[in-house]
């Protein structure tokens, strides 16, 4: 027995098998967002300025800011130009199949949930008579379990 919802309306296919508008128009936005981080945590981690961004493109400062600034119809050659210029890298592609996956059942995100029980876990500790460095294990664990919860959510998006 099911105890999930397979999917919703948004992306169920109509009975001639075509998607709805709606489901192309959230997954073209989800695609220029992500790319659009990726180029942006490319360039925030290589310490340019826009202006030395775009003397190496050979475009004007203006046009930088522009595409820096937010999200936009990138062509692929304008990904492949930006990071090549950031930091002589390039785009790498996987595909995912978000619509054959469960929706999550859900009323909090994971990471907000994992900061929960780690409070509830000092909490729970402050009355005890526990040394320092208990609790700087007891810190640690539960920092673990916040990274492992933040790479499982980059690793689902």
């Amino acid at each position: 027995m099911t105890t999930y919802r397979e999917n919703t309306s948004l992306f169920n296919a109509s009975s001639d098998g075509s998607l709805s508008t709606g489901a192309f128009g959230y997954f073209r936005a989800r695609n220029r967002n992500r790319v659009y981080e990726v180029v942006v945590n490319e360039f925030v981690a290589s310490g340019l300025s826009q202006a030395e961004l775009a003397r190496r493109m050979g475009k004007r400062p203006d046009v930088v800011c522009r595409l820096i600034g937010a999200p936009g119809n990138w062509t692929l050659d304008t990904v492949s130009d930006l990071l090549l210029a950031i930091s002589n890298g390039e785009m790498s592609y996987q595909v995912s199949y978000p619509l054959e996956q469960a929706l999550r059942n859900a009323n909090e995100p994971e990471w907000l949930s994992a900061a929960s029980n780690i409070l509830d876990s000092y909490q729970s500790t402050a009355g005890h008579q526990n040394s320092m460095a208990s609790r700087g294990a007891l810190f640690q664990d539960h920092s673990n379990q916040l990274n492992g919860a933040q790479g499982a959510l980059l690793g689902a998006e």
